[in-house]
């Protein structure tokens, strides 16, 4: 029987230390729950939907200190509910315990944001301004849901996006209000427009009418992956899009190929879903949605981590973006594959982009932030040569 060969001197040792920075399934386990926002009791729901409203009541009031104003009305509007109302509340509180839970499972075995829309929510055919909602679905999401609309009197189609609350409504029109004020073409060629906003007075309110594109993920599924000049042009104006967000003042925290919306007879990509989006000079601790999981760059997953989502985390969902919209795989379907990654180590999806692509891609999927391209390096005029690459058939 041949002898094993033994290991030459320091292979053993190199090899350990390689794989020290590794999470086990157990310790990925246990980093997990944290990574998920925590649920709240039947007050906390209440609070947090009537804190808008009794802001609004109480804005002519003189006070010195106006949060606790409010923070006492909220109390006594709690205290004045009847057993009824807050039993409602309480058993909403009980659903958002389950639903932490599934949320935690789902981090841990699958990412996912899709939800099963409730039929009882359909809002029917409804006139808003110059359009008609229909119930048909085209996608849905943990806080929104959009439904094909059209123009009453044109007929063309267009996007009515409902919020599940006042807050993420108005956090969207927040930033998309930021972005159409600045002048030029560079808004209305990067960024979904709002065609309509629905008056708050109006049913069903915090609702947004947009143009009408499909999900970067949806034509990438149904119809066929991005190659080619195609895929240059997904690259180059994904990455335009998000340079021009960054110098306004924000961080998208959350590009997928579900927060992206293609026409691929128009080679147009643009960016959409701003419910994550904050400023970049928040230092804030963040609770990220456990569906922007295989898009979380490494560093934001360490346990203990004061990293924060900054041009290099963008920079790491930009490339699995990437790498999704050119091979309709998903890059990272468990939680500690992301959390394990290696670009040293051979990628299955990775290993099924072309090769010149795939030395592209590779640049912004580095594992250590500080060896990341970041995007004005790629839209850079010396990195002319690299961007074509991706134009490779």
């Amino acid at each position: 029987m041949a002898k094993k060969k033994p290991c030459p001197e320091g292979a053993a040792e190199s090899s350990r230390k390689q794989q020290r920075w590794k999470l086990t399934a157990a310790e990925c386990s246990r980093l997990i729950p944290g990574l998920v926002p925590a649920a709240r009791s039947g007050y906390a729901l209440f609070y947090s939907s009537s804190t808008e409203d009794v802001k609004q009541r109480l804005k002519d009031i003189d006070s010195a200190c106006p949060q606790r104003e409010v923070m006492k009305q909220i109390s006594a509007d709690w205290r004045n509910l009847s057993e009824e109302s807050r039993e409602e509340w309480n058993q909403k509180s009980v659903l958002e315990h389950r639903a932490r839970k599934d949320a935690v499972d789902r981090l841990y075995s699958e990412f996912s944001d899709s939800v099963q829309p409730a039929a009882a929510e359909d809002p029917g055919l409804l006139t808003l301004g110059d359009f008609v909602l229909t119930n048909e679905i085209l996608w849905s999401g943990y806080s929104v849901k959009c439904f094909r609309c059209y123009h009453k009197t044109l007929h063309y189609n267009a996007m009515a996006l409902k919020f599940q609350n006042l807050c993420d409504f108005r956090h969207e029109v927040k930033i998309m209000n930021k972005i159409a004020e600045h002048p030029g073409n560079v808004s209305q060629e990067l960024f979904l427009q709002v065609m309509q906003t629905v008056p708050l007075a109006e049913r069903p309110a915090n609702c947004l009418i947009v143009e009408n594109l499909p999900l970067l993920e949806t034509w990438v599924r149904e119809e066929s992956p991005l190659t080619g000049d195609h895929l240059k042009a997904l690259a180059v104006q994904l990455a335009s899009g998000l340079q021009f967000l960054h110098s306004l003042g924000f961080w998208h925290a959350d590009i997928r190929p579900k927060t992206i919306f293609w026409s691929h007879c128009q080679s147009l990509a643009k960016i959409g879903r701003y419910a994550l989006a904050r400023p970049s000079e928040n230092q804030e601790s963040e609770q990220p949605a456990p569906y922007t999981g295989p898009y979380r760059a490494p560093e934001l997953w360490r346990q203990g981590s004061t990293t924060r989502v900054t041009g290099a985390t963008e920079s790491f969902a930009f490339g699995v973006t990437l790498v999704e919209a050119s091979t309709a795989e998903i890059m990272f379907p468990n939680a500690i594959d992301v959390v394990n990654y290696s670009e040293h180590e051979q990628h299955p999806v990775l290993q099924a982009l072309n090769e010149t692509v795939r030395f592209v891609l590779l640049h912004f999927l580095r594992r250590e932030p500080d060896v990341r391209m970041l995007l004005p390096e790629f839209l850079s005029p010396n990195s002319a040569s690299l961007r074509d690459k991706l134009a490779v058939q």
